[in-house]
């Protein structure tokens, strides 16, 4: 039984928060105001992790491996599904802060992140790609770039780079 099922915590309330979070992020990151997008996303990832750490499954493939009836869903495994949504979407707008300020450790710490939770993000592959070619580790980011278009062949990523460096 879940901390939700047994109402000790409000995951819906919890979630839209975080959600909102997310938001204002995207709102300062659009106005330039990389430092506070940087703590409205963190803020948005701490929300989840209580959501995420609170309920099981906890990691998305475990979730895959599952054999429930979509109807039959538990509130949980809905709520964990767009928990892990979210804590990928913040990784990643937090590694395309850390982009504009060459933080490119950050860039691979939040990449990295993000892909433990979604290994099929593409922007996140790119993202640390980039990172990983300013640091000069070619190889890296080539693999990060291949990959990349592998899993978004029409997207704009550094195809030219990946396929011929």
């Amino acid at each position: 039984m879940t901390l939700d099922a047994i109402g000790l915590i409000d995951t819906r309330a919890i979630l839209a928060t975080a959600a909102q979070l997310k938001d204002a992020g995207n709102q300062h990151f659009k106005n330039r105001q990389s430092a506070l997008a940087i703590r409205a996303y963190h803020e948005a990832i701490v929300h989840c992790l209580v959501l995420h750490n609170a309920m099981q499954p906890a990691s998305s493939e475990e979730l895959d491996k599952r054999t429930l009836d979509p109807g039959a869903q538990s509130i949980s495994t809905k709520t964990t599904r767009e928990a892990i949504a979210l804590m990928v979407a913040c990784y990643s707008n937090l590694a395309a802060c850390h982009v504009g300020a060459q933080a490119w450790e950050r860039v691979i710490q939040c990449t990295s992140k993000a892909l433990l939770l979604d290994k099929s993000h593409a922007k996140c592959l790119n993202r640390r790609g980039i990172a990983h070619q300013a640091l000069g580790d070619n190889l890296l980011a080539k693999c990060d770039f291949e990959a990349a278009v592998a899993l978004n062949p029409k997207g704009i990523y550094n195809r030219e780079w990946a396929m011929h460096s």
